[in-house]
């Protein structure tokens, strides 16, 4: 009782030190200028800015694809990809590691609300690390929630920090270069053929894990997501 309490304090006064310094307000496309004068203005450690920025969004619900994107806007493809993927993976191990020792039955009331988290466990056991795999890749389930969730399942730390940082990637390239793509100048055949092979990509990443898992799921277990 006592951890919960700690864990209660400690994320009510870091989310009203957001609210104050409009952190979350000033993460958004509407302030798509300012924030790039912002985040620039820190110089050498504006990677690092940006970072913690993202752990703190994963651990405290935030959505992350706006701030994925905004990554291609302001530290270009590669870069952008990098420091989503550093951020994403810390943060996501926070929440893992939380939902394990700290807040195992917030979580687990959380989880047995939403009808698709609450059947990620169930998943999991008929599935393997392939769920994992998949829920990395498309959003299958809410991404925030789900990083808490599995904490309360039965899977590894080492499985499930290895499978996220790797299968995270490809979904956090495509969004962080379509990011970058957006606010680049270049020639209009060029940034259509920029555009296209990307959002094929996209459709490809969305499609073939769904087309594995039926498979699987023909193969063993007869669950919708």
């Amino acid at each position: 009782m006592k951890k919960k309490l700690i864990v209660i304090i400690v994320a009510v006064a870091f989310l009203l030190l957001l609210k104050k310094y409009d952190v979350f307000y000033l993460f958004s496309f509407e302030n798509i200028n300012e924030l790039k004068n912002y985040i620039h203005s820190f110089g050498m450690v504006a990677p690092i800015v940006f970072i913690a920025f993202f752990i703190a969004s994963t651990i405290f619900f935030v959505p992350g694809l706006p701030i994925t994107i905004l990554a291609g806007v302001l530290f270009g493809t590669a870069k952008g990809t990098l420091y989503v993927i550093v951020g994403s993976s810390i943060g996501v191990s926070i929440a893992f590691l939380m939902g394990r020792y700290l807040g195992r039955d917030m979580v687990q009331k959380a989880v047995e609300k939403n009808e698709k988290m609450a059947k990620l466990d169930q998943y999991i056991k008929e599935q393997g690390n392939m769920i994992l795999i998949i829920s990395r890749l498309i959003p299958l389930f809410p991404f925030n929630l789900q990083n808490y969730a599995y904490g309360i399942t039965d899977i590894s730390f080492k499985t499930y920090f290895w499978y996220s940082f790797i299968f995270m990637i490809p979904g956090t390239f495509i969004y962080t270069a379509f990011g970058a793509l957006a606010y680049t100048s270049m020639p209009t055949e060029q940034f259509v053929l920029y555009t296209s092979v990307l959002l094929v990509a996209l459709c490809m990443l969305i499609i073939v894990p769904k087309k594995v898992f039926k498979v699987d799921r023909k193969e063993g277990t007869t669950h919708e997501l």
